[in-house]
């Protein structure tokens, strides 16, 4: 076995040990469910795209945060060249929040303690309102008037915002955003909050700076990840930065693993969030399998790296198709969970196509073990082993191809050891409760 360990965030206190081959020599993986990560807090549904606000009715609220058990929605600041909700300080043009207002509306009839995450919508280079930038960027006072004129508004209409975020994808907008700025529009953002012209409440939660791919790669003046985050450590004002967020792709070359973790490492204990998860094909060509794998990987990568929140951008939960079936199952395996420490014959880490890659979680003494076999090899069947503890009752899987999906019970050996048929092109669920 190739033992490498998982890096996890200093928000995991448990760090995971180094495994001899002797403990599970005649297995092909090695489940170890009392060394946890960190807690999996929040899945979130994004209505930013277009008509998704006006689609989301009562019905649909319904099964996203009772049946699903979504706990976040993520919801559109406008103010942009397509939006101009936001025409000069003080104005609001109502018009332009109507659907998202009736999705806030059907989502907190669904979900009483729903979080509202408020986030700049982007547009390219007409991503701000006029009056709020030059040809230097933003100018923070103006920007904080706005932000301050769109949570009076929401507060108007019997809604607070629980996560702020000022940017999004700064490397692709007009704001030349830097952490000086940040903080700047952040404090008169709470000294407009204390005047006696509003009566809007501070959100408590500031969240960024909502960089692509953590920032890797991109210059053009903005915020850069990690940097970013030691911008404003360095000049002491970690106050202004209460989580951090980036959009975190499964493309090839949007993918830079290494970016991520020093993101993560540099956001220190704050709470690490993916706010903007895609899947699909964007990146990839037509095989399916393929494009869930790295889907799927692309989110390992996120949790292994410590993050603890995720807003979907194009959710799908439908059973008919294989993207709206693991969306559905992946968000539903991993809410209020925590990661648990696998090893296979790949190695613990490994996320690379053609390999073995093997993931579990642990909700109370609940197990979903998730395993992705994009390789030429058939495990027939494979073997699974818990280092520690004894499985209760029976262990069932779901598994995918390209063509449709099939359930069963694995093989229960003893009450530490099970196999299931691994074969090649597939993705499995398996699920299993440990002995109280």
């Amino acid at each position: 076995m190739n033992f490498s360990r998982i890096i996890i965030s200093i928000t995991a206190l448990l760090l995971l040990p180094f495994v001899s081959k002797s403990d599970g020599a005649d297995s092909d993986a090695i489940i170890y469910p009392d060394t946890q990560g960190a807690k999996i807090t929040d899945w979130g549904y994004d209505i930013h795209q277009p008509m998704k606000a006006k689609r989301l009715t009562p019905k649909l609220a319904k099964e996203l945060f009772v049946t699903d058990q979504m706990t976040c929605l993520r919801v559109a600041i406008y103010g942009d060249d397509k939006h101009q909700a936001h025409p000069s300080p003080g104005v609001v043009v109502e018009s332009y929040y109507a659907d998202q207002l009736s999705a806030m509306t059907n989502s907190r009839n669904a979900k009483s303690n729903i979080l509202f995450f408020a986030n700049k919508i982007l547009d390219g280079t007409t991503t701000f309102p006029h009056w709020c930038k030059n040809s230097d960027g933003i100018l923070p006072l103006a920007y904080a008037r706005m932000l301050a004129d769109y949570l009076q508004f929401m507060k108007m209409h019997s809604f607070s915002i629980d996560i702020l975020g000022i940017n999004c994808e700064p490397e692709a907008n007009e704001s030349m955003f830097t952490a000086a700025k940040h903080k700047a529009t952040i404090d008169e953002l709470r000294r407009l909050s204390k005047s006696p012209e509003f009566s809007f409440i501070m959100p408590p939660h500031i969240i960024g700076p909502d960089t692509i791919t953590c920032g890797y790669g991109f210059a053009q003046g903005n915020a850069k990840g990690a940097q970013f985050i030691k911008d404003l450590k360095d000049t002491g004002n970690r106050s202004c930065l209460d989580m951090v967020g980036t959009h975190y792709y499964h493309g090839d070359s949007w993918r830079p693993r290494s970016s991520l973790e020093d993101f993560c490492h540099e956001a220190g204990n704050r709470p690490k969030w993916n706010t903007e998860l895609h899947w699909g094909k964007r990146y990839q060509g037509n095989d399916v399998i393929e494009n869930a794998e790295k889907s799927m990987d692309t989110l390992f990568d996120c949790i292994d790296a410590g993050m603890t929140g995720f807003v979907w951008w194009s959710y799908k939960r439908t059973e008919d198709d294989l993207a709206g079936s693991l969306n559905h199952r992946l968000t539903l395996s991993t809410l209020h969970s925590r990661p648990i420490d696998m090893d296979d014959l790949d190695g613990r880490s490994i996320i690379v196509p053609g390999h073995l890659v093997t993931r579990g979680f642990r909700k109370s003494q609940d197990i979903t073990l998730w395993v992705i076999n994009n390789s030429n090899a058939v495990y027939a069947p494979c073997k699974f082993r818990l280092a520690t503890q004894s499985i209760a009752d029976k262990v069932v899987y779901t598994q995918w191809t390209a063509t449709g999906s099939k359930t069963g019970a694995a093989t229960r050996i003893d009450k530490q050891n099970f196999s299931v048929g691994i074969p090649v092109k597939t993705l499995t669920q398996i699920s299993f409760s440990l002995t109280p």
